[in-house]
């Protein structure tokens, strides 16, 4: 029986989860880029680079780099 430790170390190490999250980080950055060009860096900023799902992905990204540098 795996550990609770086991199955997370095993998520946080798989490349699907780095593909995942990077395309994630493309679209929000996509959309990102067209509201800024739409109108202007204030509106991009507070939907996208000040919001709390995109903290959450740098951070997700963050912990699969380092459980990866572990393994």
């Amino acid at each position: 029986m795996r550990t609770l430790f086991g199955t997370f170390y095993s998520l946080f190490i798989s490349l699907k989860l780095a593909v995942a999250v990077i395309l994630g980080l493309t679209l929000a950055l996509m959309v990102a880029t067209f509201l800024e060009s739409i109108y202007d860096t204030r509106t991009a900023q507070y939907f996208v680079y000040q919001s709390w799902w995109f903290t959450g992905l740098l951070g997700l990204l963050g912990v699969n780099i380092f459980f990866v540098a572990l393994s």
